[in-house]
């Protein structure tokens, strides 16, 4: 299968064209410029040609708004990992930021489906529903719909990212019901890599503000890397938008004293001591064989 991944030199990007490209997967990448030193690249590259292991493919720098640049990229694609997001938001306004984000998602979209692409796998954020403003404050009117939460949680986005992702949520929706493809939002919790997880799970690093409307989220590199694999190998159809998390939680502490510390009122889908979990991804685990093992 040739996958097109975008944000291909971020994070969480960099480890997904690596897994995919063990995996055998025919990869195509797109993200901005990498920089390395000629020496490291040329000894790296040594070192797999003595493998006998094939070069992973090249981070291509292309402009995503532009369709005559991004049309090439599809050519021949099954899937698309859909990761790049406006990188300078800092540097302009919110309004901009929100434009230029949302050109560059549609072309994709558009593309993708010009070109018969048959899968869209889309990097949304729980900032569609953790009701988060800009300032990094929550919005006072918010409350939490139910617990666990799950992928169905209602949209509540107050700030302009958050914005971006529930509109293309429904974009993807749409673009399913036009096309036939098979579209999936992810609301990405905090992504943590290993340094971040340690600190996590010593109790060491502090939630953020909107963790508390999140169910105190996070998901290991690592494990985000296996669900997109997951739904790459999956037989799934239609459009889904998944919630995937640690069963773990930001505090560290068990779901039924999260749930009496900061959930007093919330309706509960289940009784307290029968929850794992703040989070339900037994949806994610039921069509795709996906479960976090961190």
């Amino acid at each position: 299968m040739r996958v097109l991944v975008t944000g291909a030199s971020g994070m969480i990007g960099c480890q997904v064209i690596k897994a995919l490209h063990r995996q055998g997967y025919d990869v195509v990448a797109t993200g901005l410029p990498v920089k390395r030193s000629a020496s490291k690249k040329h000894s790296s590259i040594r070192a797999r040609k003595r493998q006998g292991v094939a070069e992973l493919p090249t981070i291509r720098n292309i402009d995503l708004r532009d369709a005559k640049s991004t049309r090439p990229l599809m050519r021949g694609v099954q899937a698309v990992v859909h990761l790049a997001n406006a990188h300078n938001w800092a540097q302009q306004s919110l309004s901009l930021g929100l434009i230029e984000n949302m050109k560059m998602h549609i072309n994709v979209f558009e593309e993708a489906a010009l070109a018969g692409v048959d899968m869209m796998i889309f990097a949304s954020s729980v900032h569609v529903f953790n009701a988060m403003k800009p300032d990094a404050t929550l919005a006072s009117d918010y409350q939490t719909p139910y617990l666990p939460f799950d992928g169905a949680t209602p949209a509540c986005p107050v700030n302009p990212y958050g914005m971006s992702k529930q509109f293309c949520e429904t974009v993807l929706s749409e673009l399913h019901a036009r096309t036939g493809m098979t579209t999936v939002a992810l609301r990405l919790p905090l992504v943590a890599d290993r340094a971040k997880l340690r600190a996590i799970q010593s109790g060491k690093i502090k939630p953020y503000a909107g963790a508390v409307n999140t169910g105190f989220a996070y998901l290991s590199i690592n494990d985000t890397v296996s669900l997109i694999s997951a739904i790459l190998a999956s037989p799934l159809r239609g459009h889904r938008v998944y919630f995937p998390a640690s069963a773990h939680n930001m505090l560290a502490k068990p779901a039924a004293e999260v749930i009496a510390s900061y959930y007093q009122n919330v309706p509960l889908r289940r009784r307290a001591s029968e929850m794992d979990s703040l989070v339900d991804i037994s949806a994610i685990t039921r069509e795709t064989g996906w479960a976090p093992t961190q």
